[in-house]
């Protein structure tokens, strides 16, 4: 599951309804499992590789199939792909992380560039998806924290952090339990959720998004024991992803009202439903 996509989907039932964002979640997953699927046949075709006993990767791939200039293109629409989804997850979890600190310390602070430049702080969630409104900022308590946390993992390999990602899966499914209990305890309101809405323009980009695990394929793939069966387990996976996006989307969309330019998260942040654990 990619966390940047999750958090708008209950915005994303409202606006569009939930007719094509689900029709969409499930055709773009099944589109993933087939091409993670056939991704992984082809490391299979390489020399030597028959049973992932080499270490492929992705643009690696790309070379041995399509040549030294497939090879080049690919690297650089992966190092897109990635970084496209690396900055949108840098940008949540630090607007997260400031709405944390706002709701442990009533207050933080960080470093603005527009629309006047300096030390701010507020004290407040705020009306928009961060605590600091629709300011431009530099540096925040939020960020400084993402970076501590996250700096150190990316020194090392995907085998190396594996505890760290399975906490993580882990942690994601007590959240979801607890969003999902958070929206049943508010109520939820089948009327803010149409079958067809108004604004369809985000289902696209937020569905594709949600489904950006292609491309770690080839490092799960290097990484993964002996005896991992590989197309039940990219199928399962899926499979789960989609259920849970689907109730996260519906669920969510039916239990609150979304302003246009808020995400589940500020949402929740700014209620008092479900206590201190729900929003951290």
């Amino acid at each position: 599951m990619v966390g940047p996509a999750l958090v708008a989907l209950p915005l994303l039932y409202q606006a569009a309804g939930w007719l094509w964002p689900t029709l969409a979640i499930l055709v773009f997953g099944l589109l993933t499992s087939l091409a993670s699927c056939f991704l992984c046949e082809a490391m299979s075709c390489v020399i030597g590789n028959a049973m992932f006993q080499g270490r492929i990767e992705y643009a690696t791939l790309a070379r041995f199939f399509f040549g030294k200039r497939g090879h080049a293109i690919a690297q650089i629409f992966i190092v897109l792909s990635l970084q496209s989804i690396n900055v949108a997850s840098i940008i949540i979890s630090s607007q997260v992380l400031d709405a944390l600190v706002v709701s442990v310390f009533s207050s933080t602070c960080g470093i603005r560039l527009f629309p006047s430049a300096g030390f701010v702080c507020v004290h407040g969630p705020g009306q928009a998806l961060s605590p600091f409104n629709n300011d431009i900022m530099l540096m925040t308590c939020g960020y400084a924290v993402a970076l501590v946390i996250t700096l150190p993992l990316g020194f090392l390999s995907l085998d190396q952090n594996k505890y760290v990602q399975i906490f993580s899966f882990a942690f994601l499914l007590v959240a979801v339990g607890g969003w999902v209990g958070t929206f049943v305890a508010h109520g939820l309101q089948a009327s803010y959720v149409p079958v067809v809405g108004k604004n369809i323009t985000n289902v696209l980009a937020t569905v594709i998004l949600s489904f950006g695990m292609v491309t770690t394929i080839p490092s799960w793939i290097n990484e993964k024991r002996k005896g991992v069966r590989v197309n039940s387990t990219i199928i399962s996976s899926v499979i789960t992803s989609t259920i849970i996006y689907v109730i996260i989307g519906w669920v969510g969309g039916a239990a609150f009202s979304f302003p246009a330019d808020t995400d589940l998260l500020s949402v929740i942040a700014s209620s008092l439903q479900g206590g201190m654990f729900i929003r951290i």
